[in-house]
């Protein structure tokens, strides 16, 4: 290996898990509906909102971002999901477990 290069280590302290660490506020996805879900970590808290306005505030309060994910797969399906989701939902779970 290049003494560049580090290896790419998937935990929180580096690699991946370091950008994972630093994004405080990021789209998660847009479900069937159209709506947008958008995550504040500082907050803890989604925000649904469509071209309308804001639909639903979800506070977490120390629940996983996962499990809403998984919610709202179940009930409304996900159209796309965001770019950082799956680094925001690895984040969000490190700090919470």
């Amino acid at each position: 290996m290049s003494k560049n290069h580090a290896p790419i280590d998937d935990s929180p302290e580096e690699g991946p898990g370091f950008l994972a660490k630093q994004i405080n506020s990021a789209e998660v996805g847009v479900d069937q509906d159209g709506f947008h879900h958008h995550y504040w970590r500082g907050a803890d808290t989604l925000v649904v909102y469509d071209d309308s306005g804001v639909d639903h505030v979800e506070y977490l309060e120390g629940r996983l971002l996962a499990d809403w994910v998984e919610f709202v797969d179940g009930e409304r399906g996900w159209e796309q999901k965001g770019a950082f989701a799956s680094a925001l939902i690895k984040a969000d779970t490190w700090r919470k477990e």
